[in-house]
């Protein structure tokens, strides 16, 4: 019989995830706020749904008659919130998912950030570290991840995946710092973020629908470079001026933690991108800013 994946949130990584999840031979449904959006989704190889997570409306129809879901939300709109998106959204979500007449056994994948890990000196954590709760957003982001947790049972399994800043396709490092390269940039150089490739992300999504992965993860890359290394790194290589890194603003959200993938490759995952300075693809890739 033919699997049916849910995938809602039809952004950069739900997107991606819809179109391998049906090359792989899945029967996909996806999720958009805008029915203009439908032809795209469309082109994906998915069949759309209209779902505003925060609407007292929302049509939670299609989530009958899954064996697979992927959650992967995030505040898009102009006059979209965190509270809406993580607070009420996902609230209305696992109430749906709670009261959902399916009684096939149903995988969930959640996509969360390492940002909930919050400044942690640069020292080295895993799934297992203290948290961030001293930032509202991290506060709510952390609050999310435990209501899905919370459906774990029944006929619910449920796996958070936890990303870093994401790059591939479309997403250029060396445009992003040729940009920045001798300017004064509003970030502490200091900090280490985490990275992760958006091949490795759907790889991810399928390893953990097909092990049946249950818990969090830190899906991120090898790489544990400060921003300042890899901007020189970069700059160096293109003979660009350095970054100039002049602090992140007070009461900005900042993560500064070395993330630990262990934990995921014990289960069996390999990444495609360890590094994205190992990729020769390097030039042809934009990244995302620290999720």
């Amino acid at each position: 019989m033919l699997k049916r994946f849910g995938v809602i949130g039809c952004g950069y990584v739900g997107s991606a995830v819809s179109r391998r999840l049906h090359r792989a031979g899945y029967d996909v449904v996806a999720t958009v706020r805008d029915q203009l959006r439908f032809p795209l989704v469309e082109a994906l190889g998915a069949t759309p749904a209209l779902l505003d997570l925060a609407s007292e409306q929302a049509d939670f129809r299609f989530l009958e008659k899954l064996d697979g879901l992927l959650i992967s939300v995030a505040p898009t709109r102009q006059d979209d919130n965190y509270e809406d998106v993580y607070a009420k959204g996902i609230g209305n979500l696992v109430q749906a998912l709670k009261i959902s007449s399916n009684t096939r056994p149903l995988h969930i994948t959640y996509i969360s950030t390492v940002g909930v890990f919050g400044d942690q000196g640069g020292n080295r954590v895993h799934e297992g570290s203290p948290l961030d709760l001293s930032h509202p957003i991290n506060r709510l982001l952390i609050n999310a991840e435990q209501e899905i947790l919370g459906l774990q049972g029944d006929n619910r399994d449920v796996c958070v995946l936890r990303l870093g800043g994401i790059y591939g396709p479309g997403r250029d490092m060396v445009a992003l710092v040729q940009q920045a390269a001798g300017r004064n940039i509003s970030r502490d150089g200091d900090h280490i973020p985490a990275w992760t490739h958006l091949e490795d992300i759907t790889r991810g999504v399928e390893f953990a629908r097909r092990d049946n992965l249950k818990g969090t993860f830190n899906l991120v890359d090898d790489m544990s470079l400060s921003r300042r290394q890899l901007a020189n790194i970069i700059c160096e290589r293109r003979g660009l001026p350095p970054v100039i890194w002049r602090g992140a603003p007070n009461g900005a959200r900042v993560v500064n933690a070395s993330v630990s993938n262990t934990k995921i490759k014990h289960h069996g995952f390999t990444f495609h991108s360890p590094s994205m300075l190992g990729l020769s693809t390097l030039s042809s890739e934009r990244v995302n800013s620290q999720a």
